[in-house]
């Protein structure tokens, strides 16, 4: 996998000193082929209720934000998903000259196939582990990872044959963004239950986190054989595929057969219809996602369709 940089540079130039406002305009300048088209930036203005303005970036890398007026902001980086990138302080004031932010290493992550849940655990491994278990459970739904993952690595150490807590350790480290550590318990989960797809599809995805797509080709490949009617198994594997040139269009053919049955799938086909240029597509799929999720962020999502212009 290609590694990821860009530089955002953003320019700012007064419209009306009368008005004491400024008209805003960036771009995104990628230095090794960064999908700019997925990127938002963000304009808060500190301690006044998170009042800030949003704009998105155009595939070409260009943005614009109308009528800034002149004091102290933060501005945030953020990916098609909501998730931030990076931030830092901006101070919008009349003698504004041209400043860089230059962005971390990205890769392409996405979401997991999920966390197995204590109905579904099919070992019976002793008292002290299944609290553990449950406790890490309750831990993860609050948003607790880092305590989640405490908690489950003690249950695989009262049982090292607690499969469900090794595949739910592994998805703990990977939000924490310890992908070595994630790979490693899901390869322990398969290696004691291989018929699972989900601890192969885990696996795909934290390895194309770690700069690996040939072999998290192959785990996607292998979840998708295992369980053919499994949605996150075809929504992964589209993923997989589409950071190869040569296989992009089979993986945009997985994710439309992911998108029947896992709604996240729509909003990823929008978001690569959106950075090819193909509007009416990524509309239309947006649409989907809107209709297909009950719990989807309206307001978010018709902003996004607004965007395309």
């Amino acid at each position: 996998m290609k590694k990821m940089l860009a530089v955002l540079v953003l320019f700012s130039a007064c419209v009306c000193s009368a008005q004491v406002v400024h008209h805003l305009q960036g771009e995104v300048v990628p230095s090794s082929g960064i999908d700019r088209g997925v990127l938002w930036v963000q304009l808060e203005i500190p301690g006044l209720g998170g009042t800030t303005q949003k704009v998105v970036v155009e595939s070409d890398g260009r943005f614009a934000f109308d009528d800034v007026p002149l004091g102290i902001y933060l501005l945030r980086i953020m990916d098609g998903a909501g998730d931030e990138i990076t931030s830092e302080p901006l101070n919008v004031s009349p003698g504004n000259t041209p400043i860089s932010v230059r962005l971390p290493e990205q890769k392409m992550e996405r979401p997991l196939v999920g966390s197995v849940s204590v109905e579904r655990v099919r070992h019976q491994p002793p008292k002290r582990a299944r609290r553990a278990f449950l406790e890490a459970q309750r831990l993860s739904e609050a948003g607790a990872h880092e305590r989640a993952a405490a908690a489950l690595e003690k249950a695989v150490t009262l049982d090292s044959e607690f499969i469900e807590a090794h595949g739910n350790l592994g998805v703990q480290y990977a939000r924490l963004k310890r992908y070595d550590r994630a790979a490693e318990e899901f390869r322990l989960a398969i290696a004691q239950d291989p018929a699972t797809a989900q601890h192969q599809s885990n696996l795909a995805l934290v390895l194309l986190n770690l700069g690996q797509p040939a072999e998290a080709e192959q785990w996607a490949r292998h979840a998708v054989k295992l369980d053919g009617g499994s949605a996150e198994a075809h929504y992964v594997l589209g993923c997989v595929l589409l950071m190869g040139a040569e296989t992009r269009l089979k993986g945009i053919d997985e994710l439309q057969v992911a998108a029947r049955d896992f709604p996240k799938a729509h909003w990823t086909l929008a978001e690569v219809y959106r950075a090819s240029g193909k509007k009416e597509l990524a509309r239309a799929e947006m649409q989907r996602y809107l209709a297909a999720d009950p719990h989807a962020n309206k307001p978010e999502v018709e902003q996004w369709i607004s965007s395309l212009r």
